[in-house]
């Protein structure tokens, strides 16, 4: 499972792709990319801040924050998916499942298993075979970092007024 650490660069690595530098950017995305964890040492970790209907419902009210606090749309739009992102993460990465339906259900979702169908033939002709959830949170933020690469602004200039 991904680590604050890791959580925190994929806010940076999404400003940088988006071209939204500077403090004001940087600060809100690591938040963003942080906040589904501030349960994480409560018994509600990965069930209330992980899920779906929980996160759609905050999307809504932080678009309306920061529309009202002078960010772009397209901005606005970017940032609120990346608690989505945060939590597509942990469900890919192992560690206690992800609750996506929670109130509705207290069912959870791991799908590390799919990772790892790809990761563990390559560590089977590796002698550091013992590296499995370090390589697999490896995979998965490489796959989000050029998943934001190809949605970045690809040299446009900002609609930042």
């Amino acid at each position: 499972m991904p680590d604050g650490f890791t959580h925190c660069l994929v806010g940076l690595v999404a400003c940088l792709s988006w071209d939204m530098r500077g403090a004001k950017y940087y600060l809100l995305a690591v938040f963003l990319s942080l906040m589904p964890d501030i349960d994480a040492f409560t018994p509600w970790h990965r069930a209330l801040l992980h899920s779906a209907l929980s996160l759609t419902v905050l999307a809504v009210v932080l678009a309306r924050v920061m529309l009202k606090l002078g960010y772009t749309s397209d901005e606005t739009r970017r940032m609120i998916y990346l608690p989505f992102v945060h939590v597509l993460m942990d469900s890919l990465t192992g560690g206690i499942p992800v609750k996506p339906l929670y109130p509705l259900t207290d069912a959870g979702v791991q799908l590390d298993w799919a990772v790892d169908r790809v990761v563990k033939p390559i560590l089977s002709i590796s002698p550091y075979s013992y590296y499995l959830e370090v390589i697999r949170v490896s995979v998965v933020f490489l796959i989000v970092t050029l998943a934001f690469m190809a949605t970045g602004r690809r040299g446009k200039k900002s609609d930042r007024g």
